[in-house]
């Protein structure tokens, strides 16, 4: 009970520091009490959970070094991949002026592009291995990250959908990868509890990814507004603030590319066996994202 507290607490409090720091400032002391409250509660839940014979995240899976290098890789990905996921619908209808529909299709050649790549990709894998393919994977979500930085206010919706679809190919090669590797060195009896807490460290970095960007993109927009950025043209102070936000992604991306280049291919040798149970494993991986 005590880890689920902590945990769900840590969570719930670093991510109100992170979307209140805009509204109020960073050093404000709602801010300040709130994220440093969450960083300790994630800290005692270490503690929590490093001492239970059974416990709710079984922590000690991280001394792996492919299973952690991994999580990180991907814990990246996926925050640079919904935080723009988050963002570009609010880019599209509040600035576009397109619905949620018209958004929604705009946003979907993502999914095409993973379901049309994770074939190939899967096939790619054992030649490539999991270092390579992780690295182009978030490469390529980043280089879509800052294709969205010359998107402007008459961009043609078909550009942003080509972006969307590109998106979608580079993630696939981060997905297989980590749904391969990551577990390869796992013990059979250890592979539910690594999963848990892999699609745990999957929905947090998702959490995480949409907080950060959001907060940028808030903050931006204010302080574009207070210096008299585009007076008279709302919509390009937005527009710029947009662009900070799809910069700071790159940034996230960045950091996950180091992550894979850590990774040891020789720690995943098992999974670089051709076998076609690993088609089934990332597809079921690409059906959860979308």
């Amino acid at each position: 009970m005590w880890g689920f507290l902590s945990s769900g607490g840590g969570l719930a409090l670093v991510l109100y520091a992170l979307s209140a720091a805009p509204t109020y400032g960073w050093t404000s002391p709602r801010v300040l009490i709130s994220g440093i409250a969450g960083i300790v509660l994630f800290a005692l839940l270490a503690v929590i959970e490093l001492g239970r014979p059974d416990p709710l995240l079984h922590l000690r899976l991280f001394k792996d070094r492919m299973f952690r290098n991994g999580s990180l890789a991907m814990f990246t990905a996926f925050g640079v991949l919904f935080g723009v996921l988050f963002l570009l619908p609010l880019f599209l209808q509040q600035l576009r002026g397109l619905s949620a529909f018209d958004a929604g299709l705009t946003t979907f050649p993502q999914a095409v592009g993973m379901v049309l790549m994770v074939q190939v990709t899967s096939r790619l894998y054992p030649r490539v291995g999991p270092r390579r393919m992780l690295a182009i994977g978030v490469a390529g979500l980043c280089l879509t990250s800052a294709l969205f930085l010359i998107v402007g206010l008459e961009t043609s919706l078909w550009w942003i959908r080509g972006i969307m679809f590109l998106r979608g190919v580079a993630m696939s090669f981060a997905l297989v990868a980590s749904q391969t590797a990551t577990f390869s060195s796992i013990k059979s009896e250890e592979t539910g509890r690594a999963s848990s807490l892999f699609n745990t460290n999957r929905q947090v970095a998702a959490s995480v990814g949409v907080a950060v960007l959001t907060t940028v993109l808030t903050q931006a927009t204010a302080m574009y507004a207070a210096n008299g950025t585009g007076t008279g043209a709302t919509a390009q102070v937005q527009l710029l603030a947009f662009h900070d936000a799809f910069a700071v992604s790159i940034l996230f991306g960045v950091l996950g590319i180091l992550f894979a280049l850590r990774i040891h291919d020789e720690d995943a040798a098992a999974s670089l066996q051709p076998t076609p149970c690993i088609s089934a494993v990332t597809e079921r991986g690409a059906a959860a994202v979308r």
